[in-house]
């Protein structure tokens, strides 16, 4: 599937709210397995073209991150071409604000 710093994305096979979901319930920083900490990404249409999966750039897409036993929903993200690149985004969210950062 789709792989990033912290781990890799997996599709779940259910929808949920209607859309689809990729999902990785575990995270490693720097090697080490973040306990529960997991997080969600749900796409409202997503095809695949090879082993990309490419979003339409106008759909509205959500995430949920688990930290720490809180959860952040960041809702309303738009203007990602693929999975990848949001991905890339969520995990900059889930690393630079919750994990290392401001929390906020």
């Amino acid at each position: 599937m789709v792989k990033s710093s912290i781990g890799e994305l997996k599709l779940s096979p259910l929808k949920e709210e209607g859309k689809f979901v990729f999902y990785n319930d575990v995270i490693k920083i720097n090697g080490k397995t973040a306990k529960d900490d997991k997080l969600k990404v749900y796409v409202t249409s997503y095809r695949q073209e090879g082993e990309k999966y490419l979003l339409n750039i106008a759909d509205v897409s959500k995430a949920i991150i688990h930290v720490r036993g809180q959860q952040h929903v960041h809702e309303n993200l738009v203007g990602y071409s693929s999975l990848d690149v949001l991905y890339d985004h969520v995990t900059g969210l889930y690393k630079e604000h919750f994990y290392f950062g401001d929390k906020q």
